[in-house]
């Protein structure tokens, strides 16, 4: 059996998921965020996939972008039971279960013939917070 070792750039890469982890990130926004700590793109990268592999990380696509995102998962192993909400505006992606959208999956299964996949549903809109920042309430 493989031992893991935990590096000191992993250790920076993977703190930084568990502080954010409301939210998911491109690697450029991960290198960005944590090249002043000593990790590089290269590290970035392969550290996100060692993550991933281990099933740490979740990997997500969005439609607005070709690169995908990367979320910190010790939190949300069950993704492909609810349903995700997206902030255009910071980027926070709340996880969801709600009694009334699995009314409207239902109603989309039985009356349109299509069974909605939870793990990649994201609705986009505005947090309550970026909503009260902006005065638009």
């Amino acid at each position: 059996m493989k031992k893991e070792y935990t590096t000191g750039q992993k250790k920076i890469v993977l703190d930084f998921f568990r502080e954010h982890s409301d939210r998911h990130f491109s690697v450029n926004e991960v290198s960005d965020a944590v090249c002043k700590s000593g990790a590089g793109k290269s590290t970035v990268y392969r550290q996100i996939s060692n993550l991933l592999e281990q099933g740490v990380l979740r990997r997500f696509e969005t439609p607005d972008s070709p690169q995908f995102v990367y979320q910190y998962a010790d939190m949300h192993d069950d993704c492909d039971r609810h349903y995700h909400l997206k902030c255009v505006k910071c980027g926070r992606l709340i996880h969801m279960e709600c009694p009334h959208l699995n009314e409207v999956s239902e109603h989309i299964k039985e009356e349109h013939r299509f069974i909605l996949g939870f793990g990649q549903s994201v609705l986009y809109g505005e947090c309550t917070d970026c909503v009260e920042a902006s005065g638009d309430i």
